[in-house]
């Protein structure tokens, strides 16, 4: 951790001038809170940025036209955290150091851990929209995560597997936080249920030739693969799987699987993936902010801009709860007491000792006709 660190410093004054934005909609005569956002604009999760982006803007724009935060308006200062956690933790430094923020919206699992541990000891709150490592769920600190825990989709994808009584699987990750915690949940949880892992292999976040990994796998034969990966190379992946002429079943989720590039790809593929679920139809917050959503950007929001929107707004509650914004500790111990909140992604918003969002629904899913799907389970 202290090399990281020590590298971060290194690129602070770097990062100071390049990937920088900042965003308000107001006068801030009354003055500002500044929060930090953490994105991906570039690299491998680079669609990712965009969409967390979106979903800021649109809460920062419905804060302050109705008066801000206790009469300061928010005001996100955007730093490209390149899908590299070098890069996100020395942003994080410079957003500490130069800008003094007191909150940081963070994404991309091995950043959120390497942030997590200098924001605790700063007293910053973080709070992650997207960050799927279980590792980042730590009891009663300054972190927080509106995103879904890999503990729950691989919890929930080991029991599927073993009840469609699929006993022999593979496994292809990438070598990340995110892949290693997914994989680790994942194996633990289908053994226990008497499943086999035949094959298990990992690939780093750069590679683009993934053929020797599928080569093993498919000379192992297993009756189903999870395919843990990053949207940048699963549609690699799976023409490759197609140029080898694999046919195993894939199990997976939706980081990597619910992009256009895999529609065509997958024409001779049977995949099955978890999505988290927001009600557009009975949930009036989720309604208003798909309608906020369309009118700003042209088309319907995907759940991690949700998750975004909701980060943003859960802060804004706790905030509104203390006397100074500055007292991060009295804001840590408002986000944990927060009941019943209603928001995007759930009516019933709760932090639980962790700092996780308790009770996020997820779909099974699948891609039939040019078309992604859900499916009963």
């Amino acid at each position: 951790m202290h090399k990281i660190i020590k590298i971060a410093l290194i690129l602070g004054i770097c990062t100071a001038v390049i990937g920088s934005g900042y965003f308000f909609t107001k006068s801030t005569k009354g003055g500002t809170i500044d929060v930090g956002a953490i994105v991906p604009f570039t690299g491998s999760s680079a669609v990712v940025g965009e969409l967390i982006k979106n979903g800021l803007e649109i809460a920062a724009e419905e804060i302050n036209s109705k008066g801000g935060v206790n009469g300061k308006v928010i005001k996100l200062m955007f730093e490209d955290n390149q899908t590299k956690t070098e890069v996100g933790l020395s942003a994080f430094m410079k957003l500490k150091d130069i800008n003094k923020v007191k909150y940081v919206i963070t994404s991309v699992s091995g950043v959120a851990l390497a942030i997590s541990p200098v924001a605790n000891e700063n007293k910053i709150v973080q709070m992650d929209v997207v960050a799927a490592t279980p590792k980042y769920s730590t009891p009663d600190d300054f972190t927080f995560r509106t995103g879904v825990s890999s503990y729950f989709f691989a919890r929930e994808m080991a029991k599927l597997m073993i009840d469609r009584n699929i006993k022999d699987a593979g496994i292809l990750f990438v070598n990340t936080e995110y892949g290693q915690g997914f994989k680790d949940v994942f194996q633990n949880e289908y053994t226990e249920r008497g499943g086999v892992i035949s094959v298990a292999e990992g690939y780093g976040q750069e590679d683009k030739d993934f053929r020797t990994q599928l080569t093993k796998i498919k000379s192992r034969n297993p009756e189903a693969l999870l395919l843990v990966s990053l949207q940048k190379e699963a549609s690699t992946i799976l023409k490759q799987m197609g140029e080898l002429k694999m046919d195993t079943p894939i199990y997976s989720d939706v980081y990597a699987m619910e992009q256009e590039s895999n529609l065509k790809l997958a024409e001779n593929l049977k995949i099955y993936y978890f999505k988290p679920t927001v009600d557009y139809i009975s949930s009036d917050a989720a309604t208003t902010f798909e309608n906020a959503y369309k009118n700003k950007y042209g088309k319907e929001p995907d759940f991690i801009a949700a998750q975004a929107y909701d980060g943003i707004n859960l802060l804004v509650a706790a905030i509104q709860k203390c006397n100074d914004y500055k007292n991060t500790v009295c804001v840590k111990d408002a986000l944990y007491a927060l009941r019943d909140v209603k928001g995007v992604i759930s009516e019933h918003m709760d932090f639980d000792v962790n700092g996780d969002i308790m009770n996020r629904p997820l779909e099974l899913r699948t891609i039939i006709g040019g078309k992604f799907v859900g499916i009963k389970t």
